[in-house]
Parts: structure tokens; sequence; C-alpha cells
């Protein structure tokens, strides 16, 4: 394998996202804990002091009020990537990050927000599991020597593992704030639906791009796309390898006028049906759309405060 290879596969979007987002965040978290069980095992500080709060480690009782920050390290490595996309222009950042790439690292980085966001909740319920059977049992030595260990390698995982939902979501509110990304988002869709063979890859980033072309449309004209009907109407019409309706919405893409896509839409639109036009957001869709991230961050702040602002009493 030639360096050039190796290098466009170090830059693939599951390679990149998977290193980044995933094994350095562990691999960080596995050695810090590993040496602050280490530390534990010979004694260095008392083997209750960090019991509720491992950053710093007290040599005695923690306060009752405290507030964990997760280590320097983890942030700074995490922040240039989380900001990346706020650097340049949002074409030429796709350019950067390969047009492709930027589309499937935007898919996988949600999921891993998710499963982030899962695995936090859970340690935070075992921790108040534990805190609350230890509070009952604090006469009951063999149930402190039990799970006092478990719940210090759950604080140390409890206060660095908010810092990747943390900064996925920086980054991904950053490409949000831009319209231009909405666009540019789709047009790679239908580009991937030109060069895929997969039918079910092409039904699956046909019905994204519109998705995210519609967001675009929403946020320039305050209007949508009803894009479910068209969706249906391609889908049904022919093969997407060889569907008229499909090449037509795709080669406007390819036109430097950004609203072309609309009008070709609005166009199909009208021959189906009488009166097609953009159509107003209802409440209701508007707070189904907000919710794309809206979830993850009213999550991400609850966990933050019940990890970070601890009362061990």
């Amino acid at each position: 394998m030639t360096l050039s290879n190796i290098k466009k596969w170090l830059w693939s979007a599951k390679v990149l996202t998977t290193i980044v987002w995933i094994i350095f965040p562990l691999g960080y978290i596995t050695i810090t804990t590993t040496i602050d069980i280490w530390n534990r095992s010979l004694n260095v500080f008392d083997p209750y002091a960090g019991f509720y709060l491992p950053y710093p480690h007290y040599t005695h009782a923690p306060p009752p009020f405290s507030i964990g920050i997760p280590p320097i390290v983890l942030l700074t490595v995490l922040f240039p990537f989380a900001v990346f996309p706020a650097v340049y222009p949002c074409e030429k950042f796709f350019r950067k990050r390969g047009e492709e790439n930027a589309v499937f690292e935007y898919q996988y980085i949600k999921k891993i927000l998710y499963i982030s966001i899962v695995v936090l909740i859970i340690i935070i319920i075992s921790l108040y599991y534990i805190n609350s059977r230890t509070q009952t049992n604090r006469e009951l030595s063999e149930f402190s020597d039990k799970y006092g260990p478990v719940t210090a390698v759950l604080y140390d995982i409890a206060f660095m593992l908010p810092a990747v939902p943390i900064f996925i979501l920086v980054k991904l509110l950053l490409e949000h704030a831009r319209k231009q990304f909405r666009f540019n988002f789709a047009k790679v869709c239908f580009k991937i639906i030109d060069e895929t063979k997969s039918e079910t890859d092409k039904a699956e980033h046909l019905i994204l791009g519109l998705d995210w072309y519609n967001k675009f449309v929403k946020r320039v004209t305050k209007s949508g796309i009803d894009v479910e009907t068209i969706y249906s109407k391609i889908i049904s019409h022919s093969q997407l390898s060889n569907n008229i309706l499909l090449n037509i919405i795709t080669d406007s893409f390819n036109d430097r006028d950004e609203l072309k896509p609309m009008r070709q839409m609005l166009s199909l639109l009208s021959s189906w049906k009488e009166g097609a036009t953009l159509l107003k957001e209802s409440l209701r869709t508007k707070i189904r759309e907000s919710s794309d991230l809206l979830i993850p961050i009213v999550s991400v702040i609850i966990t933050v405060i019940a990890t970070f602002f601890v009362n061990p009493d």
C-alpha cells in the first residue's frame, strides 16, 4: 500500500471518525482509569479519596458541591475536529474533507452521539444506584470494598465521556448553522445516487437528499416542498438506476442556480396535482425537525449536570 493510499484510507469518513471519536476517547479513558486503579492499589492516596469525585483526587472527604472537568488532553484533541467545518466556507469544506466523506461522516457521527449519550445515562444511573446502596450500608465494609473501586472507575469514565457528545454536538451545530451546508449535503447525496449501483443505497440517499434540500429551501424561503409526494412518485415510477424523474432532479443540481432543483420539483408536482406550490411549515413539522438535534442537546445537558455537579451527601 502506497503512502497516498494510506493517507486516503486514514482520511476516509469511517476510519478517521472511528479513530477520533471512538478509539482515541476509549483509549484515553482506559489508560486514565488503569492508572487510577494502579494508584489506588499502591495506596498512593486514601482509597476513599475520589470515591465521589476523581478529579482532583482529594486526600480528605470531597466538598459537598464539586465540579469535575474532563482532562485537558481529551478536550484539546477533540476541539479541532469539532470546529473544523467552521474554518472553511461550506463548498471548500466539502472539497477538502471529500464530498462523500462529509456526508458519510455526518451520518456516522450522529450514531456515535446517540450511543455515547445512552452509555453515559447508563453509567450515571449505575452510579446513583451504587451510591444510594452505599449510603444505606455504610456500616458494611464489605459493600464498600466490593463497589468502591467500581464506583471510582465509573466516575472516571463519567467525567471524561461527556467530552465526546459535547464536541460532536458542537460540530453538528456549526454545520447546521450554515444554510449552504444543507444545499451541499443534498447535492452530494444526489451525486452518490448517480454513482452507486445499489437500488437500496439509491433509495436511502434519495430521501436523504430531498430532506436536506428541503431544509435548505425552508431556510431561504420559509416554506417547504412536498418531498414525500416527490419521493413516492420517483420510487414507484421505475428502477432508480434508469429513472427519468430522478435524472431530471439530479441534473438540476449541476447548475449553479441553487433554486433550480426547487423549480424542477415544483414543476413535477404540478404535473401530478393541481396547485403545487411551496408549503408553509406547520408547528408540528417544525418541532419534529428541530428534534433532530434538540433531543441530543437536552440529553447532554441533563447528563452533564448530573455528572459534573455532584452532591455525594
